[in-house]
């Protein structure tokens, strides 16, 4: 028997950020900021009506609901949430308290026929075989007919970003509700922080055979035989495919509701783009960065190769193609991750890691990071401002940026009879080459041997020139207390924590911070 999922439309699957901050630029009205987060409806509901009242409010939402919902994006996951529901093989309703005229909006659109439009733009309605079907959105003039609505679909789950729906006096005790997003009164009811919570509280936790399942659904692939897991970078994994084609590399990409970076997007187009030019990397030969995955050729060798002069020389050709052909680069390359294209970039991340490191409930890390990490970082950075070659503040001219690989080494090379490939490329943009120079020699994952480093900063300085090593010597103190931080970043979290870890990381920091003042210079 087929499976009803109902799943509410506004502020659940349509994301009002861009459209509510617009509409408060409007109305002259500014929201004290909260830091790590966009404004919240709550938020600005109370700015509004304390500025221009009830009807200044639904001035508002009238303009947000008509109009401005041509700026509005949908929540990150949501499309792999309709994948999964089509994989599943249940059926999906939206179910929508909406009115055909929003009030005080002089526009006199009809808001449905705008949410219509919206949703088949957005790819959520359409005749694909996992996106809502066009009659399977349904829009009711009030909270209760919606209830009811809920009620008569027999559905068996139901998503809203509302608690006072999912507590109506009306809404089936058959039903189970999922409260999207913690804003609001969630005291009782079952909370998912994201679509892709609410997919593993629906479906269960995404297994191997589910991604094939997925990549199959939306015609990635017309088959998908046995994936096998192989690692994973950061968050993402990933799994090569026994397709009737032959081997692939399929890549899952992290939440994106947790991290906007769209890293599924930057990785493909990167990868295509260099393939494109002859560079050593893995082709991409599909990708769905609303769903978060991808598919890559499988390179055959041998994976993170030990560092040696191969493969210093292959980084090198590398780094150089790719200044090389900055100036060819399509206009859509953005700035790398965690980009320092000015010295206040660069401190200003390092602080930001040391103020994360106070607040972890792991006691010996806030220490650590209040005193004698913040008093290092105090005098790294006011030695770094007398020698920098600019103003702190001033960004690096774009002729000196470089398209940095980012996260690059031979933990992420696979060395084949034909030299090494490099893979993974989720970060990759424009940055200083300084940056780049200087986390080569400190990752943790390269741990290159004194003539590695010297191989690898002679030539870079042969690439990049001497400003750029200049400000890499600067620099390294800095980017040294940096990966110092990410080196103990599992204990950012909750825990639970063992002292014989916490050791090894801190004897782990220790001996890169040493790589640092070994380094040339």
């Amino acid at each position: 028997m087929t499976r009803r999922i109902g799943l509410d439309l506004d502020n659940t699957i349509i994301d009002y950020a861009l459209p509510l901050a617009a509409a408060l630029e409007r109305e002259g009205v500014a929201v004290a900021p909260h830091p790590g987060r966009a404004t919240s409806k709550q938020d600005a509901k109370r700015a509004v009506l304390d500025r221009h009242g009830d009807e200044g409010w639904q001035r508002v939402q009238g303009w947000i609901y008509s109009t401005g919902i041509e700026l509005a994006e949908a929540f990150p996951g949501v499309h792999e949430f309709l994948v999964r529901c089509a994989v599943a093989g249940d059926e999906v309703h939206i179910v929508s308290h909406k009115t055909e005229h929003g009030h005080f909006d002089a526009s006199g659109r009809s808001l449905r026929d705008a949410a219509t439009a919206w949703l088949r733009a957005h790819g959520v309605v359409g005749e694909e075989p996992w996106q809502v079907a066009p009659g399977h959105v349904h829009y009711e003039p009030t909270q209760d007919a919606k209830v009811d609505r809920i009620a008569s679909l027999g559905t068996a789950c139901y998503v809203d970003d509302l608690s006072e729906v999912l507590r109506h006096p009306s809404f089936p005790a058959s039903v189970r509700g999922l409260k999207f997003g913690a804003d609001g009164d969630c005291d009782g009811l079952e909370v998912v922080g994201s679509w892709r919570e609410a997919a593993d509280a629906v479906h269960g936790s995404v297994q191997s055979a589910d991604v094939g399942r997925m990549l199959v659904c939306l015609g990635a692939v017309a088959s998908a035989g046995r994936l096998h897991p192989i690692g994973a970078g950061g968050n993402s994994r990933v799994f090569v495919l026994d397709a009737p084609s032959g081997r692939i590399v399929a890549k899952r990409y992290p939440d994106r509701h947790r991290d906007r970076r769209n890293r599924c997007r930057t990785e493909a187009l990167a990868a295509q783009w260099m393939h494109g030019h002859g560079l050593p990397v893995a082709r991409p030969l599909w990708w769905d960065d609303r769903v978060g995955l991808a598919t890559f050729e499988c390179v055959d060798g041998t994976p993170s190769p030990s560092p040696d002069a191969a493969l210093v020389d292959a980084m090198l050709a590398m780094t150089d193609r790719l200044a090389s052909l900055g100036g060819a680069a399509p206009p859509d390359f953005g700035s790398a991750s965690e980009a320092c294209l000015s010295l206040d970039d660069l401190v200003g991340q390092v602080q930001s890691r040391i103020d994360a490191a106070a607040r972890s409930p792991w006691t010996p890390l806030a220490e650590l990071a209040t005193g004698r990490l913040q008093r290092e970082l105090d005098e790294a950075a006011s030695a770094a401002s007398s020698a920098w070659p600019a103003p702190p503040h001033e960004p690096l001219p774009r002729a000196e940026r470089v398209l940095s690989p980012s996260d690059f080494g031979s933990h992420n090379a696979i060395r084949t009879a034909r030299g090494d490939v490099f893979l993974d490329f989720e970060y990759f943009g424009w940055d200083d080459p300084a940056k780049l120079v200087g986390d080569v020699l400190l990752h943790p994952g390269m741990a290159l041997d004194r003539d590695l480093r010297q191989r690898w900063w002679r030539g870079a300085g042969s690439v990049f020139g001497p400003r750029a090593m200049e400000r890499a010597r600067i620099a390294l103190p800095l980017l040294a207390l940096r990966w110092h931080l990410i080196v103990l970043r599992p204990f950012l979290g909750t825990g639970p924590f063992e002292e014989p870890t916490w050791a090894e990381r801190c004897a782990r920091a220790e001996r890169l911070r040493g790589t640092a003042v070994e380094s040339p210079s």
